[in-house]
């Protein structure tokens, strides 16, 4: 066995039941306790570290006190990315996404004034008709946190970046994702505004 990695810790939380407390499939982990766990990935001087009550992302010091779960295997597959003008393609997980932030006021630049809600976020991708393809939709928290694996699919990403995932513990906010740190936050009003991305193909999952 060896420490888990940040990666794989981050695939084990359900964001999926509103009600699970602590966010995990008890069925299969029944000793999961809602609190924090160590991953084994630096980030700078700090440890990354996930708390299973809610799936929020943090950073600690060593000689801090988490709990520990431990994994054997082979690795998460890296994404296989594959760009073809503005929209790029990952052949591991069968997803399509955009390139950039969504110039959502076709201004021909991405900045503040691109900035949508939630539910305009949502309208926004799902209208979307872009590279020949109608089928576009806002990615889950679950999508970003795999392809999070390589910085490639992120370049012209903006950070806060919403996902169509709602925060468990607070049904009025929902997850976003930071490109530039390949990190997740939840607890983030969805009356806000964040930047979007879209993405299409794939499962749908939570």
């Amino acid at each position: 066995s060896r420490g888990l990695g940040y990666v794989y810790k981050r695939q084990l939380i359900d964001y999926s039941d509103q009600t699970l407390d602590p966010a995990i499939d008890q069925s299969i982990f029944p000793n999961t306790r809602a609190s924090f766990y160590w991953s084994n990935t630096w980030d700078g001087g700090e440890l990354r570290n996930i708390s299973f009550y809610n799936g929020q992302e943090y950073t600690a010091s060593t000689n801090k006190n988490h709990l520990v779960r431990a994994v054997r295997g082979d690795a998460i597959p890296t994404p296989d990315i594959q760009q073809s003008g503005e929209v790029v393609s990952d052949a591991t997980t069968g997803l399509m996404w955009l390139t950039a932030s969504a110039d959502t006021n076709n201004n021909g630049t991405v900045d503040e004034s691109d900035m949508l809600n939630w539910q305009q976020a949502l309208a926004y991708c799902e209208n979307l008709n872009f590279a020949t393809y109608d089928d576009w939709r806002m990615p889950n928290i679950n999508e970003f946190r795999f392809s999070s694996t390589t910085g490639s699919l992120w370049p012209y990403t903006k950070d806060r970046t919403w996902s169509s995932t709602t925060d468990k513990n607070y049904l009025t906010a929902a997850w976003y994702f930071h490109p530039e740190r390949s990190s997740v936050s939840g607890d983030f009003n969805k009356t806000s505004e964040n930047y979007v991305t879209c993405v299409r193909g794939g499962y749908e999952g939570k």
